[in-house]
């Protein structure tokens, strides 16, 4: 860049689109054809419509790309400048950029044995000649070594390098001196192809190396806008012969840039660059002689047309974008279309568009019916849509607001107010509102009235309906029941509401009153659906828990101005008293206190004390004062109950307590008392029994009870818990009106010392507590088959040996295992080793261990 001047130009006036006019709610299309001479790599839009919304736009053809592209030697950077990665890579993407909007084919440069030849060019870091032999070039390829060193006033210098060749080939002789481009050589030049060149930075200005503008501070300069402006003057802007030769004292007047810029010929800053007032799309061209501090500029049409002129074909620079929106309001709003490029570059174009007003649609309104002096609500008179839907976040933001009129048709004054929004559209969804009114027609007859919507611009729609005026009605209350009790609840009666004289066509709202809700409640209101003549409510007594007596309450129902008969009900009073206990079963013997009665009552008016009745069922059995005063600020008394023994054999008794007051719901509660019948065992005439005497192995028990048995007597099961020492019957039966009976008892004669011993006898029967009774039995038994002085001298030979076990293994196989008995088995030896009266294997099995033992 050939001057740093930092002469600012003027604010940047963007050309804008003034697009068509588009009507709120529908559909707008965005087609327009964009320049994209700034912008690298591929397209993208965003469009920002102006109403606070954006959207992607579609890009419906990419510009075409080229083949050509500029080739970096960083070889001649010894002072590091491109040392950093992100710098390069700034620089690659602007020069793809640029060589992006270029159709030509460049001719490679390939020397061999007789082909030689020399690239010349001004060292960009050291600023001296310099040069390369025999370079290979690929096609569509351009060379450009780059470096840095300090300029002075400039920032870069784009330098066309020079070259020497020595071939036998013309062509190679063309390829070097202008790559193919054969206008290049032409008179006058009418093209460039150039192999390259350098490109030198000064290291000691402040740069800003971003591919964005994000970050760039207005004390830095913007390198990729610099590193642009130079390689532009690389491919031949100031320093090709075509150019010269489009040159002139007054200006360039190169046809394509004319054709752009608007005036012939166009003014120049200096040889190189072009006047720094000239503008391009809305901004200074890249190719001027300035540039400021923390702004970056792109290549302009008018720049890339300056090429064409200098011979490069250029691929046109164009993107086609369509994109839809819908504008929730009218007005006029400023838009932009933001363009960026994948590789480099961003622009915006502004637009503006002027939204139209659509007035709302009013749907046609019902032909109601009234009773003349009934007020009749229409809440839903008129309906209506509309396309718009507001802009609230717009710069300056906007609401849908309506507005109605009804003129009733009647005479009286037309009413008006704000309309109700009830449904705010959006995109393919209409705004939805209503309005209505109240209005009470003082005459007979047949009305027309209007009705009008009006959007907050004015637009308008009106509707015109038809109301019959009838004659007025009248609402009849009747009831199913007409005294009810206060605890009945909810559904305690039905009542009938019933209309005459109204429209059937629409429902009848009435309203429902009760003259002491402490008592009946109704519900608020019901409604007399549209063709029917009643509709049938609850009626829901209240238990208010007071001592208050029969109650009569008031029902009537209203419909607007129409009240309807009053209807008596009469609510009866429901207090109750309550009963508890302590005990409800005990037993008859255990008389006063034997249980706590609680008496309650359950009204919460407390304040006056009362005396309440009560009575026992059965006083043989239970007693009980008869009356309890409940005091003052209470709300329960306690009683004692007394249980009575009527020494009575008659069972389990049940009683039924019961309390009551002439004002309350009396109460009763059942208690269950116990007979009781000890049973009693008493051994007659003895102190116990003796299994060997004979006058001594029986005898008689005595079982008594308390009363006298009943009818059919008492029965009574009997066991002993040594049944094979004992015996008693399995049951015996008290007979009716006795109070004991005699129980025969026998011993069994085992033979078996044993000594005395406790045996007991247990009784038990319905109605009765069961007993025992321990009875001792003594015996006269002999060990007749133990040998007392050793019990393993079976045969009493003085001494224990094998034949002892015979004596018992003998005595088993002769008579086999039994109870040894005095009256068959004297005879035997003493067999009985283990001692427990029996002859069994364990004897032998008792003789044998301990002839092991023994060993």
């Amino acid at each position: 860049m050939r001057s740093r001047n930092e002469r600012r130009i003027g604010q940047i006036e963007w050309l804008e689109s003034r697009l068509p006019l588009a009507a709120e709610g529908s559909v707008y299309p965005l087609s327009q054809p964009y320049d994209t001479s700034g912008l690298g790599g591929q397209v993208s839009a965003v469009v920002q419509w102006g109403d606070g919304s954006s959207s992607a736009g579609t890009i419906a053809s990419q510009p075409a790309l080229s083949p050509l592209r500029f080739r970096f030697d960083y070889s001649t950077d010894t002072t590091g400048f491109f040392a950093d990665s992100a710098r390069r890579q700034t620089l690659q993407r602007v020069a793809d950029s640029i060589t992006s909007k270029w159709s030509d084919s460049l001719q490679a440069i390939q020397p061999s044995s007789g082909n030689q030849w020399t690239a010349k060019f001004q060292n960009p870091t050291t600023g001296a000649s310099d040069s390369r032999t025999n370079l290979s070039i690929a096609a569509n390829e351009i060379l450009v070594f780059v470096g840095a060193r300090p300029l002075g006033a400039p920032l870069a210098i784009a330098n066309r390098g020079g070259f020497s060749v020595s071939a036998t080939s013309q062509a190679f002789v063309d390829s070097v001196r202008h790559r193919g481009q054969v206008g290049a050589v032409a008179t006058p030049p009418t093209d460039f192809g150039p192999w390259g060149g350098s490109l030198v930075f000064d290291p000691t200005d402040t740069w800003h190396f971003g591919l964005t503008t994000e970050g760039l501070d207005s004390n830095e300069f913007d390198f990729a806008s610099v590193a642009s402006h130079e390689l532009l003057h690389m491919l031949g802007f100031g320093l090709s012969a075509s150019f010269d030769a489009k040159l002139t004292p007054a200006g360039f007047v190169g046809s394509n840039a004319v054709a752009i810029a608007g005036v012939n010929p166009i003014p120049m800053q200096d040889g190189d660059h072009f006047a720094n007032s000239l503008v391009s799309g809305g901004q200074q061209t890249l190719l001027s002689a300035s540039v400021t501090g923390g702004q970056r500029k792109l290549p302009t049409r008018l720049d890339l047309a300056a090429l064409q002129d200098v011979g490069w074909q250029l691929n046109v620079p164009r993107v086609d974008l369509t994109a839809n929106h819908v504008y929730g309001d009218n007005g006029s709003l400023s838009g932009s279309v933001l363009l960026r490029g994948s590789w480099y570059g961003e622009k915006v174009y502004p637009f503006s568009v002027t939204n139209t007003n659509v007035p709302p649609t009013l749907e046609q309104p019902a032909a109601p019916n009234t009773p003349v002096g009934v007020p009749i609500s229409l809440p839903n008179l008129g309906v209506f849509s509309d396309p718009g839907f507001g802009m609230p976040n717009a710069p300056i933001p906007s609401t849908e607001r309506f507005s109605y009129t009804i003129d009733w048709g009647d005479g009286s004054p037309v009413e008006g107010g704000a309309a109700t929004i009830t449904a705010l559209g959006s995109p393919g969804t209409l705004t939805r509102g209503r309005f209505g009114g109240q209005h009470t027609y003082n005459r007979i007859g047949t009305f027309t009235g209007t009705i009008a919507v009006e959007d907050d611009d004015g637009g308008r729609a009106t509707r015109t309906f038809t109301v019959q005026v009838t004659a007025p009605p009248s609402l009849t209350l009747r009831v199913d029941k007409s005294s009810i009790p206060e605890n009945a609840g909810a559904n305690a009666a039905t009542l009938t509401i019933e209309r005459v004289g109204f429209p059937l066509n629409t429902p009848l709202s009435v309203r429902l009153l009760s003259s002491d809700t402490t008592e009946i409640t109704l519900p608020e209101s019901v409604t007399i659906p549209a063709g029917a003549t009643s509709v049938q409510a609850p009626v829901q007594a209240i238990n208010d828990s007071l001592l208050d007596g029969n109650i009569t309450v008031q029902v009537r129902g209203e419909a607007g101005t129409f009240v309807s008969n009053s209807l008596p009900v009469v609510v009866t009073d429901h207090e109750t008293l309550q009963l508890s206990a302590t005990r409800t079963r005990f037993r008859e013997n255990e008389g006063a206190g034997v249980s706590i009665l609680t008496v309650s009552r359950s009204n919460t008016d407390t304040q006056q004390a009362i005396t309440v009745a009560l009575t026992s069922s059965d006083t043989s059995e239970l007693t009980l004062p008869t009356g309890v005063t409940i005091p003052a600020g209470q709300s329960s008394v306690n009683v004692g109950i007394t249980a009575v023994d009527d020494n009575l054999f008659d069972g389990l008794q049940n009683v039924q307590l019961s309390v009551s007051e002439p004002r309350y719901v009396g109460a009763s509660l059942a208690m269950a008392v116990e007979d009781y019948q000890p049973l009693q065992l008493v051994l007659q005439g003895k102190q116990q029994l003796n299994e060997d005497i004979p006058s001594e192995r029986s005898g008689n028990v005595i079982l008594r009870v308390r009363s006298p048995a009943p009818a059919g007597g008492v029965t009574i099961a009997l066991s002993v818990d040594r049944p094979s020492e004992l015996t008693v019957p399995s049951s015996v039966q008290i007979p009716a009106g006795a109070t004991q009976i005699a129980v025969p008892i026998q011993t069994i004669d085992d033979f078996v010392v044993e000594g005395t011993r406790t045996v007991r006898i247990s009784a038990s029967g319905p109605g009765v507590i069961a007993s025992v009774l321990d009875i001792l039995i003594a015996e006269e038994d002999q060990p007749f088959w133990t040998n007392v002085g050793d019990e393993f001298d079976v045969n009493d030979d003085g001494s224990i040996d094998p034949l002892d076990a015979l004596a018992v293994i003998n005595a088993i196989n002769n008579g086999g295992s039994r109870i040894l008995r005095p009256d068959r088995d004297l005879a035997l030896d003493f067999v009985d080793v283990n001692m427990d009266g029996s002859l069994d294997p364990l004897d032998a099995l008792a003789m044998t261990n301990f002839l092991n033992r023994a060993r």
